[in-house]
């Protein structure tokens, strides 16, 4: 789950959220590139899965590849036929570190959690914004309007509505 342009955040580790909309047994891969290198950082396949998902990758994921690059893309890619890998199903984006600004900073100690989504969309921190909605959420899975407020972030970038 990623906006049409780089998304940017101030994690070293950021999470990768990814969403399928039906199941599947196909072999799913993952795959990050370090935007200014030619062959992947990261290779590996994920679990199949068996029923409609939100997901984020595994952070032991993440942060084997956070202290290697600024800037990486990466790509979700459901493998339809293994002999023929331009019939994969593929989605993915692309992710740009930034410095956290000293305001923000300030601003995010005198803010509740429940706040941090908002201010992370108007600084224009994507991934950081789907964190922290995200962690929302995994607080407090029953809430309605978390999700409600997930799915409004991702229709704002152009995403469909996953209608959790």
């Amino acid at each position: 789950m990623a906006p049409d342009h780089s998304g940017f955040t101030t994690s070293e580790q950021p999470s990768l959220y990814w969403f399928i909309s039906n199941s599947t047994s196909l072999p799913i891969e993952l795959t990050v590139i370090d935007s200014k290198g030619i062959k992947p950082i990261l290779e590996t396949r994920l679990p199949a899965l068996l029923r409609r998902e939100f997901s984020k990758f595994d952070s032991a994921i993440i942060k084997s590849i956070s202290s290697r690059a600024r800037a990486i893309e990466w790509f979700v890619a459901v493998v339809t036929d293994a002999d023929r890998r331009s019939k994969d199903i593929l989605a993915g984006g692309a992710i740009e570190r930034v410095d956290m600004p000293e305001a923000l900073k300030a601003k995010l100690t005198q803010s509740a959690k429940s706040d941090f989504p908002f201010i992370y969309a108007e600084e224009g921190l994507w991934y950081d914004a789907l964190q922290s909605i995200s962690d929302l959420i995994d607080a407090a899975p029953q809430n309605a309007e978390l999700r409600k407020q997930r799915t409004a972030l991702l229709t704002q970038v152009g995403l469909p509505s996953t209608n959790e």
